[in-house]
């Protein structure tokens, strides 16, 4: 993994480096691998690149590299001998020098304290292994035991006796300005891709090892202990990766790298520094090459708090097995599956990100629209596509040409007076995109309004902060431009006052939903309320609210959960609202 350790480069340089690891396609007249093979053979001046997908790109198409890159590479200790293209051409060029090592566990760590690769002396325990080394190992332990313990993922496969044991090798040098650590993929797991680790049948599986920095003092960001830890749970992470499908999508290689760094290291934040580009261009895919990659950590970060921890994120990798991603991209339904087992969708986590991201809240009343550390992004909002000031008799609309595959464009909204919004897309097929309404209030309740194809009327009397988010969800194609419309709305309860004691529902909320729904509750006089969602055979399944509800309107929300906790099923509910003297009811449908 790398980082810039200095300022950010020019504009110049941020371009270029959002080419630098498309896979499998062609930059400039040069393929992926091409440009991987660049990088590796003459690194840039501008320091922030990943080498652990540019060494994997190579090892699995270096083959077809033109002569001139592979003599080059050759130099720098690349074979091309066998199936896949590794740095053992005699010996592991990282082993040059190192003339110590320490095995710890499952793990061997290869050193030196003299030359240009010596890591620092110090012994301060007298076990006669440098408290560096000491260190490090002990935060390895942490990540072998976490990761395939605690989170139940394969061992990466045996490389046999390949650094001179059965150890998972990681070698400990000097690396260059800027590199954090990298693996490299170096055979076929088993001699046919399989892992012996696993109960599974790989076909696509590698082995591989790791290289680490000597010195982590004047990495900027962080202190050397937490560069370490960082870069051992992200480039670990991809070692193990290795074992199940080395043709994994890049973009799912990465993201959920930099997600393991914050599962493991919550307290470092590292992941932080990808968020501002990242959030500053929502219309990117989430699966665009690049330096965009890091920042789509925020998908699976969504899923782990959202939609059953970190369970269906390893659940992908296995799923993935049967579906070896060197015939096709099937990393979208390798997802949707792994959600499905925990009663959700690849499009529900996609458009719950798309709100959560626009909402940016650590406060519980955004439900499941809310990051526990979002008070602590670097990022305070998305961009935002347009911003619309809208007044009663306005008729006016916008239209947009620029929003990519799975992802999002935001438009802020400003008015006292009902709107009606209604979104027409390009494309015939309405559902390849969503129209959400975001809404906010001062206590940070959020309530959420979406539709595919019809119109949202939007009251904005209770709310502080609105604004719609329109995600391609792409179900059919690939024309994601639409227009949005703004028009007069109407208000949330209109036609005769309330009697006393009267109860209204307001059902102007989503409805069908499969995240969170809201309604509001609407009493003329201040009374005490009890609000239940009932399913079908007429059993409540949750109280929502049950206290006192203000005169005029009370919103309330409902998150799909029963009352222990897990999601309701699919069908029809009745939103049964219990007053002092009367009662009120309305049909919703819950669909996950």
């Amino acid at each position: 993994m790398l980082r810039s350790i200095g300022g950010k480069g020019s504009k110049m340089k941020k371009t270029f480096l959002l080419i630098l690891i498309l896979p499998f396609s062609v930059v400039f007249g040069k393929s992926a691998v091409e440009i991987s093979a660049e990088i590796i053979i003459n690194p840039p001046d501008e320091r922030k690149i990943h080498a652990t997908p540019h060494l994997l790109n190579i090892a699995l198409h270096g083959h077809s590299l033109p002569q001139d890159q592979k003599d080059a590479l050759i130099v720098k200790g690349f074979s091309f001998d066998g199936p896949l293209v590794n740095r053992t051409a005699m010996v592991r060029s990282e082993a040059n020098g190192l003339d110590a090592s320490l095995d710890y566990g499952n793990l061997r760590f290869h050193y030196t304290t003299s030359g240009s690769n010596g890591v620092d002396p110090t012994d301060g325990d007298g076990n006669s292994v440098p408290d560096y080394v000491d260190s490090m190992a002990a935060i390895f332990s942490d990540v072998w035991t976490y990761q395939l313990t605690t989170l139940g993922y394969n061992q990466p496969p045996s490389d046999g006796t390949e650094g001179g044991s059965s150890h998972y090798d990681i070698y400990i040098r000097s690396l260059g300005a800027g590199l954090y650590g990298y693996v490299q993929s170096e055979n076929w797991a088993s001699g046919n891709g399989d892992n012996e680790n696993s109960s599974e049948t790989e076909t696509l599986a590698v082995t591989s090892y790791m290289a680490m920095q000597n010195s982590y003092a004047g990495f900027a960001g962080n202190t050397e202990i937490e560069n370490i830890k960082v870069t051992a749970a992200h480039e670990f992470f991809h070692a193990v990766q290795f074992g199940y499908d080395a043709y994994e999508k890049g973009w799912v290689l990465e993201a959920s790298a930099v997600w393991m760094e914050e599962e493991m290291y919550n307290d470092v934040n590292d992941c932080y520094q990808y968020m501002t580009s990242w959030f500053a261009y929502p219309a990117t895919s989430l699966d665009e090459s690049g330096s965009h990659w890091y920042g789509s950590f925020i998908f699976f970060q969504y899923i782990d708090e959202h939609m059953g921890g970190s369970e269906p994120i390893r659940r992908m990798y296995e799923i993935g097995v049967s579906s070896p991603s060197n015939t096709g991209d099937f990393s979208h339904a390798d997802i949707d599956a792994a959600l499905d087992e925990q009663g959700f969708t690849f499009k529900g986590a996609l458009n719950g990100m798309a709100i959560a991201n626009f909402v940016l809240s650590s406060n519980s009343g955004a439900g499941d629209y809310s990051y526990q550390e979002a008070d602590e992004y670097l990022v305070s909002s998305p961009g935002i596509f347009a911003s619309i000031s809208f007044k009663e008799g306005m008729d006016t609309s916008i239209s947009s040409t620029s929003l990519n595959r799975y992802a999002t464009e935001y438009i802020s909204l400003t008015s006292n007076d009902p709107i009606k919004c209604t979104i027409t897309p390009s494309s015939s097929n309405a559902e390849d995109l969503v129209l959400h309404a975001i809404l906010e209030t001062s206590s940070g309740s959020v309530t959420v309004i979406s539709e595919s194809n019809e119109s949202i009327n939007i009251d904005p009397a209770n709310y502080d902060r609105m604004g719609l988010a329109i995600v391609s969800q792409d179900t059919m194609g690939g024309d994601w431009d639409y227009s949005v419309s703004f028009e007069n709305g109407l208000a949330s309860v209109t036609g005769t006052s309330l009697q006393a004691g009267e109860i209204r529902i307001d059902s102007n909320y989503p409805n069908p939903f499969n995240g969170t729904t809201a309604f509001q509750i609407n009493v003329a006089e201040t009374q005490r309320v009890k609000v239940t969602m009932v399913n079908g055979r007429g059993h409540t399944v949750r109280t929502v609210f049950h206290g006192t509800a203000a005169a005029g309107g009370t919103v309330i929300t409902w998150d799909g959960r029963m009352d222990s906790g897990k999601r309701a099923p699919s069908g029809l509910y009745i939103v049964n609202a219990i007053g002092t003297e009367t009662t009120a009811a309305e049909k919703i449908l819950y669909l996950k």
